[in-house]
């Protein structure tokens, strides 16, 4: 018996399933990169694997690439939360998923967690784990096109509330900065703005208040087009001034492309799922400014522009 942890698991996985062309591995999630990291695309006499498609956990393109190996049969099990690698010779189970590093959360989040595993060759053990796996195995249900779509759906939907590594914190630049690429970062923007909207602009804004009345406690930003989308997160600071001065956070609620109007509501944070209440600190305002000069983006004018959070976390 030999205990694994985070750091030592993948290699000992990897070393056990490259001397053998059968085993069984009924390990609940999948992330990207798990075929080529635990050597799986290789000849094989026959590997069956048995995952949890159905809890949104694993990513189908992972999925996909496990099916296109010869002589892998996947199905998958909707109860199933075990993690176990089996072969003729040895058994490793215990909290590594199959991914990067034995985790369903991709990315930068999955680097910091600690696991625990247990490595076994005593035979009655593997014995029991491989009546274990069998049943897991005829239980579970073949994997189809039909699945994989669906799977597709739950896998997109679930990112988005997936966590980021570390402590937890309600600062913004503290949790772009651990993992920039985060998809729930994607629709969170910095705005400078100098011009206020036209008399034109204001006529449609108070025409949309009267016939609309959801509107009602929203403003508006006129000439972005397409910069802004409904339920992009907007940092706003007022540059039209001698001091850049931060203006508060919205929202986007709604676009009127034909009058290049954005409907805007404030809030006191961005508010995103799993993550909570996020701010900006007081005292990054002024390198927040300084860092959109440098950050890539899209201007509209001398002054004004808008970029995407990570890209302007990434200039301070």
């Amino acid at each position: 018996m030999k205990f694994l942890d985070e750091s030592t698991v993948l290699e000992s996985i990897r070393a056990s399933l490259s001397m053998t062309d059968t085993a069984t591995l009924v390990v609940a999630f999948w992330g990207n990169g798990a075929v080529e990291r635990l050597g799986l695309d290789k000849p094989w006499k026959s590997l069956r694997v048995v995952c949890n498609l159905e809890s949104g956990a694993c990513n189908p393109a992972e999925i996909t690439r496990l099916r296109a190996v010869p002589n892998v049969e996947v199905r998958t099990d909707w109860r199933l939360h075990g993690k176990v690698y089996l072969t003729q010779n040895i058994v490793i189970l215990g909290s590594s998923n199959a991914s990067s590093n034995g985790l369903v959360v991709e990315g930068a989040a999955a680097l910091g967690w600690a696991e625990a595993n247990i490595e076994s060759s005593e035979r009655k053990f593997i014995e029991e784990i491989a009546t274990w796996c069998a049943t897991r195995f005829q239980q579970a249900i073949p994997i189809d096109d039909g699945m994989l779509d669906l799977a597709r759906a739950s896998w997109s939907a679930r990112r988005s509330f997936a966590p980021v590594a570390g402590s937890l914190t309600a600062d913004l630049i503290d949790l772009v900065r651990r993992e920039p690429n985060h998809v729930a970062f994607e629709n969170i923007k910095v705005v400078q703005w100098a011009r206020k909207a036209s008399p034109e602009a204001n006529a449609v804004f108070l025409e949309a208040l009267e016939t609309d009345q959801s509107l009602t406690g929203t403003d508006i930003y006129e000439g972005w087009g397409t910069d802004m989308a409904v339920d992009d997160w907007l940092i706003d600071f007022n540059v039209g001034k001698r001091k850049p001065e931060f203006t508060g956070y919205w929202k986007v609620v709604f676009v009127d492309e034909r009058n290049d109007v954005t409907f805007v509501r404030p809030a006191e944070a961005i508010e995103l799922p799993a993550l909570g209440k996020l701010s900006v600190r007081a005292e990054e305002y002024e390198r927040v400014v300084k860092a959109m000069a440098q950050a890539v983006g899209l201007g509209r004018g001398p002054k004004e522009k808008i970029a995407r959070i990570a890209d302007v976390v990434a200039k301070l």
